[in-house]
């Protein structure tokens, strides 16, 4: 081997080790690029996941919300609705307690009326009693003043 053959293979594997590190470089540069450009993407995507995911979870939240109002809603009419049933319970309540009471005073004055009317009576046999013997007691007298 000559020493120009020498030379030219060493000059040819500089230039291929030169031009293969080059190479190798503006290959990992455009890798670099687009797995920054991959990174990228996959972070937009993943943001826009996020984003979807708590506009979906927002949604739900409100719809929960407007359902729980609802319920709220209903459950107030039906308190309602029940505490109108006790309030008439209480004044039918009150109403037949009073009812109780007059008929309780009734029954009285009824019993005073019958005490009364018992007592009229009495008292009338006493004065019809009283009232025939006074007869007597006068017709008596009388014949003894005519004889």
């Amino acid at each position: 081997m000559s020493l120009g053959t020498i030379i030219l293979i060493v000059v040819a594997l500089a230039l291929g080790t030169g031009l293969g590190y080059y190479l190798r470089l503006v290959i990992s540069l455009g890798k670099k690029g687009s797995m920054e450009l991959e990174i990228k993407r996959m972070m937009i995507t993943a943001k826009e996941e996020g984003q979807r995911l708590l506009d979906d979870a927002k949604k739900k939240a409100d719809q929960r919300m407007e359902e729980l109002k609802d319920e709220e809603k209903k459950k107030e009419v039906e308190y309602k609705k029940t505490e109108d049933r006790f309030i008439k319970k209480e004044e039918l309540l009150v109403i037949n307690k009073e009812i109780a009471l007059l008929e309780l005073g009734l029954k009285h004055k009824n019993n005073e009326k019958e005490q009364q009317e018992e007592i009229i009576k009495r008292l009338e046999k006493e004065f019809a009693k009283k009232w025939i013997l006074w007869k007597k007691i006068k017709y008596l007298r009388l014949k003894d003043y005519q004889d």
